[in-house]
């Protein structure tokens, strides 16, 4: 059921955002935005193009102006997508690892207070954590800042120092000479990002992205059924379909050649990303300008909508609809967020991106299938309606 809803519902099939889109919350969490403020983006972003959907579809049923709203909406979403892999990450290191082993605590240095204060607040790339200690003959907690120029995170005589330490240190109360293993929570630097330019430039680009592209998406649904007239709107799915397999097929290239890509071991690029994107945008651009449909203006009122959510087929796709959009709120989000996290802790960053792509067409073999079989499902609910 989710995957038949989520198939006539989530807008992402055609093969232009396979390189990009689902790769933007990763890249969040690589510029160091936390879940729950990658959350709070996805959660208020809808609300704006709930409340603008219905403004701009009076619009255009307005001015009849389907084909150039359509090619100005496919751009703007395109060109916000491969902006925001643009976006540089802050200065400093990149929680790679939380864990760190063989660390000896006593040749650690203490931080200056006064140089430390003044380099957080100006945000120079020292960022502060705290960290755990497992050592053979105690456990004890830290807080530590890193100063490391690298995007790697490494803990060493040049590239950490010990905050706040008291002058009973723990490598004089419990002889912490010998090599301990340690974990340390993420960085809290949350005043230097959420205050810079490079998070709000996030924030600006992935909703006006998200919403131009639900904009298109709602015009383009109607070229669709346009196209197939009146009388074959039941093989909507079999027309669609090759939007999701170009969407799975280009998802997974992508992951595939950012895996061979020459990068850092923490900070993922996405030249290829935006190459392979702005190539697909541009073949896109060719096909629609030389489209042709005639689209003619509706009648539909609020009285025929409330008609609509009279029919029993329709309140029962409503409320698939309703149990998609909450899954894949979920897995959208979160899912290549935790493959990540997985990843790291098990030494197997290498081909995360490959792995993310083969799960993107994964995913949407099961909307294959349910594409194809679209038509019939619709057609036994019209019947019992």
């Amino acid at each position: 059921l989710y995957s038949y809803a989520h198939s006539h519902t989530v807008s992402s099939e055609e093969k232009s955002g396979g390189p990009t889109l689902p790769f933007l919350q990763v890249h969040g969490k690589q510029l160091g935005i936390s879940p729950l403020i990658i959350g709070s983006i996805f959660a208020i972003v809808p609300l704006l193009y709930l409340i603008a959907k219905p403004i701009f579809g009076f619009i255009i049923d307005y001015f009849q102006a389907w084909k150039k709203s359509f090619i100005v909406l496919f751009v703007i979403t395109h060109s916000c997508y491969v902006g925001i892999f643009f976006l540089p990450a802050l200065p400093g290191a990149i929680m790679s690892s939380d864990h760190f082993e063989n660390v000896s605590y006593a040749l650690l240095p203490h931080c200056d207070k006064e140089h430390h204060a003044s380099e957080i607040a100006l945000c120079n790339g020292i960022k502060d954590t705290n960290c755990n200690w497992i050592c053979e003959n105690t456990n004890f907690s830290t807080r530590l800042s890193f100063y490391a120029t690298e995007r790697k995170t490494i803990m060493s005589l040049d590239t950490a120092c010990l905050i706040n330490v008291n002058d009973i240190s723990p490598s004089r109360k419990y002889n912490t000479n010998d090599n301990c293993n340690v974990t340390c929570d993420n960085f809290e630097d949350n005043h230097c990002l959420y205050t810079s330019i490079i998070f709000w430039s996030f924030v600006l680009l992935i909703s006006l992205g998200n919403i131009c592209m639900h904009f298109y998406m709602l015009v383009s649904d109607g070229i669709c059924l346009a196209i197939l007239g009146q009388n074959e709107r039941l093989k909507y799915g079999m027309q669609r379909v090759w939007g999701t397999i170009g969407y799975g097929l280009t998802a997974c290239i992508s992951g595939y050649v950012i895996s061979l890509w020459p990068q850092e071991e923490t900070y993922k690029t996405y030249t290829f990303v935006s190459l392979f994107a702005f190539i697909l945008v541009s073949i896109e651009l060719v096909c629609c300008s030389k489209l042709k449909a005639s689209l003619e203006p509706g009648s539909t009122t609020v009285k025929d909508v409330f008609a609509l959510l009279k029919l029993k087929f329709v309140v029962i796709f409503l409320c698939f609809t309703a149990f998609s959009g909450i899954l894949h709120g979920v897995t959208f989000n979160f899912l290549f967020w935790y493959l990540e996290d997985l990843a790291n802790a098990t030494g197997y960053t290498d081909k995360i991106k490959l792995t993310e792509g083969l799960l993107v067409a994964a995913q949407n073999c099961g909307e294959i299938l349910c594409f194809f079989l679209s038509g019939n499902i619709d057609y036994f609910f019209i019947s019992h309606k």
